[in-house]
């Protein structure tokens, strides 16, 4: 009960950021917030949370489960050090001459090829081939409770990093398990056993230095081994069965085929000839990198074998008086430490580390750039990289307002109109959202900026409104309406609606003056208007003013805001004033007074116990 009371004080203590967040996650690609249903299947569609096979798309496969133990089992990660100059691919690649550092590059690239080979890994959740031993040895010789909920956490986080490889379970936690259906990569639920396999394993070693039963110890001992021993029988098998070819191998191939054409002048089209060699290329190198696949597998089980073996003998040594406590101590953590580092420094290694100023060079902007840069209304308009991987591209945010770039948590009405608009090149939607430059590549590969003169603007006044009952037509009008004249408005924002707008030549709308959290126009007009914003809706913080009275303003083209405007010269106003940051500070502040008291009358306490 009392760490229950403790865990709520901690809790408010965080209300400042944590209200925030969770009323803006509502309204995101992890809340579940898109009511859109074209093209969508109703099964994968969590309940308040990510599309499920968007959810489980980083999933171990269940055999990968064993990287825990061999770190190389599934060739490691894409880009760090497993293979070296006496690879077999590097020598393919030598023969084709190819520079060495490039090979190495690309065999270390396409060295993993697990359950997530269709992306990318940084590495294995490997947790120690001695801290492993040491987990099947308590499993045999902890008598403690403990041992049962380390053993059920680890099993339930390994059930939930299998993800895709076990849908039906993971489908059930996603709609079930409170939060879950947030998460995107399944493959980070091995934090869990990361933190309980060494539990395990120093309850096992403590137990062991207490013992006074060494018969009973010898014997759990022996167990363990053969329990060991049976998994290395089967990943043996694995060794000798696998096919070391993952999901994402039929692309490598193809770029080794499209890499062997690029030796075709432009425009003209390959031989019969050229086309067979590029593919027997191709496949050369695929089975060169399988076959350092292999080897990384193989060299890896035996390393762990070899580790294992030793910390065999330590406990053995221990248990039949040949050592003491503290030798065993220092021998188990040094072998440990060596295991644990050894595999580190293939991710993290003195050749990863770079000086400020070649980081700062990543980011000297183009020619492109300077162009955009040199605008002098540079701050008040947005710019769309025209490249394939322009949802994770960031260099274009570095420099300007970008219309694309990576966020975990989009807000899921732009993410609706990346999926059904931006990727399909609607230029409407892109002058609406005030596109003025769109970065692309010329003849040459060269990126250029080109002028967008068809942009809105910030803001603009509209000849008619169109209105739709569902959100799919919402989206689909926006294919078909000419959105500088006539503004896409969804039935239940109809009342707002006072009056339809007239048409009044000298009416306008301006930007005056731009913030971060305000942002204030100038209107003026003859008659009503309806005046689109380009600013995206966000009706938990953003509030709108006319003349400092407080207006109502609604999502309009799906994804902006838009309102009535009365006749007359207006200012108008929107602030960004979220209730729940003064609600969240409010409870933070009082539950820190509540801390500060429960600490001072456990003090008083303490000396009154005391005299």
């Amino acid at each position: 009960m009392l760490g229950l009371v403790a865990g709520l004080i901690g809790l408010a203590v965080c209300a400042a950021t944590v209200l925030p967040t969770y009323e803006y996650a509502k309204e995101t690609m992890r809340g579940g917030a898109s009511q859109l249903t074209l093209g969508k299947d109703s099964l994968n569609k969590t309940k308040g949370g990510l599309d499920k096979d968007y959810a489980l798309q980083y999933s171990f496969s269940k055999m990968e489960t064993f990287t825990v133990m061999v770190p190389g089992l599934f060739g490691g990660s894409n880009g760090g050090n497993e293979h070296g100059s006496s690879s077999k691919m590097v020598e393919k690649f030598a023969e084709m001459g190819v520079p060495e550092e490039n090979a190495l590059g690309a065999v270390n690239g396409y060295s993993y090829w697990g359950g997530m080979s269709s992306e990318s890994t940084s590495g294995p959740a490997y947790l120690g081939a001695v801290i492993c031993f040491l987990f099947i040895f308590g499993l045999f010789y902890v008598k403690s409770w403990h041992k049962w909920w380390i053993i059920a956490a680890s099993i339930f986080a390994i059930l939930l990093a299998w993800g895709s490889s076990l849908k039906g379970f993971n489908y059930f936690m996603l709609d079930h398990l409170p939060f879950y259906g947030k998460f995107r990569a399944p493959s980070m639920a091995m934090v869990i056993p990361q933190l309980c396999f060494p539990l395990l394993a120093v309850l096992a070693v403590s137990k062991l230095t207490n013992e006074t039963d060494w018969a009973l110890a010898w014997k759990k001992l022996r167990m363990s081994v053969i329990a060991t021993g049976v998994i290395a029988v089967i990943l043996a098998g694995f060794y000798f069965m696998a096919d070391y070819t993952g999901k994402g191998d039929a692309d490598i191939r193809d770029n080794f085929k499209m890499s062997f054409m690029g030796q075709v002048p432009p425009g003209q089209q390959p031989s019969q000839q050229v086309l067979q060699q590029a593919d027997e290329g191709a496949k050369t190198l695929m089975k060169a990198l399988r076959e350092d696949r292999k080897s990384e597998t193989g060299a890896d089980l035996l390393r762990t074998l070899l580790l294992i073996a030793i910390a065999v003998t330590l406990v053995g040594l221990f248990i039949k008086k040949r050592i003491n406590a503290l030798v065993l101590s220092i021998g188990l953590t040094v072998l440990s430490g060596y295991d644990l580092l050894a595999v580190d420094y293939r991710y993290l290694y003195f050749d990863k580390y770079r000086d400020a100023d070649e980081v700062e060079g990543n980011f000297a902007p183009t020619a492109a750039d300077q162009t955009i840069l040199a605008d002098p209304d540079h701050a008040n308009f947005r710019v769309f990289n025209q490249s394939p991987n322009y949802r994770a591209e960031a260099l274009t945010s570095y420099h300007h307002n970008s219309i694309g770039g990576y966020s975990p948590a989009k807000l899921s009405l732009f993410q609706d109109i990346m999926d059904h608009q931006i990727d399909k090149g609607n230029i409407q939607v892109l002058n609406m959202l005030n596109t003025k430059y769109i970065i692309m590549q010329d003849q040459t590969g060269r990126s250029v900026a080109r002028l967008n003169p068809e942009a809105f603007g910030n803001c603009w006044l509209v000849k008619g409104i169109k209105f739709v009952a569902t959100p799919n037509e919402e989206m689909l009008a926006l294919d078909s309406t000419n959105l500088k004249d006539t503004v896409v408005i969804s039935d239940k924002f109809k009342s707002l609606v006072k009056e339809m707008p007239v048409y009044d030549s000298a009416a306008f709308i301006k930007v005056n003056k731009r913030e971060n959290d305000k942002i204030t126009y100038d209107f003026s007009a003859a008659q009503p208007q309806f005046a689109v914003l380009s600013e995206i809706y966000y009706s938990a913080g953003w509030k709108a003013f006319i003349d400092g009275q407080k207006a109502d303003y609604m999502k309009v083209d799906y994804v902006l805001r838009g309102l009535y405007v009365p006749a007359g010269k207006h200012a108008i106003e929107f602030r960004f004033e979220p209730s729940t940051v003064d609600t969240g500070r409010t409870i933070t502040i009082w539950s820190s007074i509540l801390i500060y008291l429960l600490l001072v009358l456990s003090v008083v306490f303490y000396f009154r116990k005391k005299t």
